[in-house]
């Protein structure tokens, strides 16, 4: 869904928990031609907020990368 996060959650094989974020929105919100795709991985059992993995590209209409 564009502008809403989607969280997930994936149980490692020691048994512990990451959560998973994914949150697509326009590139431009003007042009509104390509999407940005942002997706975050954290550990909810830190008392500090820290991302284990983050990263962010771009995804043209017709399925290509935009920078790649």
């Amino acid at each position: 869904m564009k502008d809403k996060p989607i969280h997930v959650e994936v149980m490692l094989d020691s048994g512990d928990i990451l959560i998973g974020e994914t949150m697509v929105s326009w590139d431009d919100r003007r042009e509104q031609r390509n999407l940005r795709v942002i997706v975050d991985v954290w550990d909810p059992r830190r008392r500090v907020s820290g991302s284990i993995a983050s990263e962010d590209f771009i995804r043209a209409p017709d399925g290509s990368f935009i920078g790649e």
